[in-house]
């Protein structure tokens, strides 16, 4: 399958001031851009938080990837980060709630983690009170 996505990353660093980040990714939307990928690492979660204002009025048009690992604290600690089942499901959380969606398109992995031996993050997760 031959996908023709543009992308336009969120870099780290201090990034573009809103309005300049708005014409970027007018820009970026006229030229037919359609996948963004941000992570919640990116500005300390600042960057979706724009992504998600930026994308609002027309969500759907847009695939949407985010990455979580690292945690979005400027001083994370070990119980906020890393690739556990924990970690994933606190991470798409407040993923969610930067974004001011429901739905994420691709979640990834931002850095793998060779600590655990069970092989990495979980393939499914549970949405709370499911039963398995």
């Amino acid at each position: 399958m031959r996908a023709r996505h543009r992308e336009l990353r969120h870099r780290l660093g201090a990034g573009a001031e809103p309005g300049e980040a708005r014409r970027i990714f007018d820009r970026f939307a006229e030229a037919g851009g359609t996948f963004l990928d941000s992570a919640e690492g990116y500005q300390f979660g600042e960057s979706e938080e724009l992504t998600g204002k930026l994308i609002s009025a027309d969500r759907d048009h847009f695939v949407l990837a985010t990455k979580f690992t690292l945690g979005a604290a400027p001083q994370p600690d070990i119980s906020r980060t890393g690739n556990s089942r924990r970690n994933m499901v606190a991470s798409v959380e407040a993923i969610l709630k930067r974004l001011g969606t429901d739905y994420i398109d691709l979640l990834w992995v931002h850095f793998p983690e060779r600590a655990h031996s069970y092989g990495g993050t979980p393939a499914r997760t549970r949405r709370p009170g499911e039963r398995r």
